[in-house]
């Protein structure tokens, strides 16, 4: 099991589209990890600081 997730994935697992995601990354509602820098740069979210953001947040 891969224990980071791409935008697509977590929004597939959350039920949620891809701009309701980005919405919250711009707003830092939800955890998540910024590879590299620029145009090039990459978000991530590791599995386990989701499970517990979704803990949390119930």
């Amino acid at each position: 099991m891969n224990d980071y997730l791409k935008k697509s994935e977590l929004a597939n697992l959350l039920k949620i589209s891809q701009n309701t995601l980005n919405v919250w990354i711009c707003k830092k509602q939800i955890p998540y990890l910024k590879l590299g820098k620029g145009k090039k740069s990459m978000v991530r979210f590791k599995r386990e600081d989701i499970e517990n953001w979704l803990k949390e947040n119930q």
